[in-house]
């Protein structure tokens, strides 16, 4: 209680603590280890994906395969060293998933990755620098690292906007991938995609979570599993409840025309 003040959690007092207590130190580990930072739509996952093949900690053989499977043509990914120094933006990445101080102060010091892809099409070979790559391919790149971490440490990665710059197949690929094949992680993602709702045999009903506006423009957050047989049967089409309005989290929008004056 001494170091637990009014700004700072039970967890940050135990840390602060010379105390042992096994399950507070489970939570701190949970936190440390498993949970990883947000990832945003506009979160730039080249750089630490890059690091990370290059330095073997992440599988570039398993991200091909998965990038084979997104009908992407990538037959190779290619690093090599660039001569422009790392900036203090890519660092501010690294340290956000936890890298160890002294990596990144090593990384301070050491030449950017340039990354290409390779497209085998007709047994031809193209080469293509990522930056001129489409934003739905950079962006999977980046989800292929992230499915690689997932599918080979326990981990937890929050997704804000996770059908951003994605065609909605290549979305429900990439959930899919990660649904059949991680056994120790997690996800969890939002999205504006609806038509997700329409695979009802993917998801429990309490894995599926709404915002909606309450009267004093506050946030309510609420499951699908909250709502009783009279408005969602086993049989319903959520995807349809959720489009006429029943389930809420929908804006109520006006009409079209705006007041424009004589102007």
């Amino acid at each position: 209680e001494a170091n637990t003040i009014w700004n700072n959690t039970v967890l940050g007092g135990f840390l602060k603590t010379n105390i042992e207590n096994n399950e507070l130190k489970e939570v701190t580990e949970w936190f440390s280890s498993y949970l990883r930072p947000l990832v945003f739509s506009r979160t730039e996952l080249e750089s630490y994906i890059t690091v990370g093949i290059d330095k073997g900690e992440i599988n570039k053989t398993t991200i091909i395969e998965i990038l084979k499977k997104a009908d992407l043509n990538i037959s190779d990914i290619i690093i090599e060293d660039d001569t422009v120094a790392i900036s203090d933006k890519i660092i501010k990445v690294f340290e956000a998933f936890d890298i160890s101080n002294d990596v990144v102060e090593r990384l301070k010091s050491a030449p950017l990755k340039k990354l290409q892809f390779e497209h085998t099409i007709n047994n031809s070979k193209y080469f293509l620098p990522f930056n001129l790559e489409s934003q739905g391919t950079q962006r999977y790149f980046g989800f292929a690292g992230l499915l690689s971490l997932l599918l080979y440490h326990p981990t937890f990665i929050p997704i804000d906007e996770l059908e951003s710059s994605l065609h909605p197949d290549l979305y429900m690929h990439f959930i899919l991938s990660f649904l059949t094949n991680a056994k120790f992680s997690q996800i969890l993602g939002t999205t504006h995609n609806r038509e997700i709702l329409n695979n009802k045999d993917i998801f429990r009903n309490d894995a599926i979570w709404f915002t909606d506006k309450t009267e004093n423009c506050s946030t309510k957050l609420y499951s699908l599993a909250d709502f009783d047989s009279s408005i969602i049967r086993d049989t319903s089409n959520v995807y349809n409840a959720y489009k006429i309005g029943k389930l809420g989290g929908v804006p109520h929008l006006q009409d079209y025309y705006l007041d424009l004056g004589n102007e």
